[in-house]
């Protein structure tokens, strides 16, 4: 389960890169399919649908934006652990050499 710990926390972040903005994307085409079927007749009624269209459309692409982010931060912090993982090894190599020569 641990092993290979930031190989699987960089698989995560592509998983959930992927998983959360579709959803995202289906919520946002949700919202709009849900205010297209309501009633519009009033021309104050179809500002504030197209205000409430245009503020689904603002949140999804934050909601991306925000999810690219943590997905970047979670992809790095994987990458650090593979590199320390890799630079434990190289260290205790070194120090085996060095006890030998000794």
């Amino acid at each position: 389960m641990f092993a290979n710990s930031g190989n699987q926390i960089k698989c995560l972040a592509n998983v959930l890169f992927w998983i959360l903005g579709s959803v995202f994307t289906l919520f946002a085409i949700i919202g709009v399919i849900v205010l297209a079927l309501s009633d519009a007749s009033v021309s104050i009624v179809v500002a504030g649908i197209s205000l409430i269209i245009l503020t689904i459309i603002l949140v999804w692409i934050s909601l991306w934006i925000s999810l690219w982010i943590f997905s970047l931060l979670l992809y790095g912090f994987g990458e650090l652990i593979e590199n320390t993982a890799q630079l434990k090894e190289i260290a205790k190599e070194i120090e085996c050499k060095t006890q030998e020569e000794a």
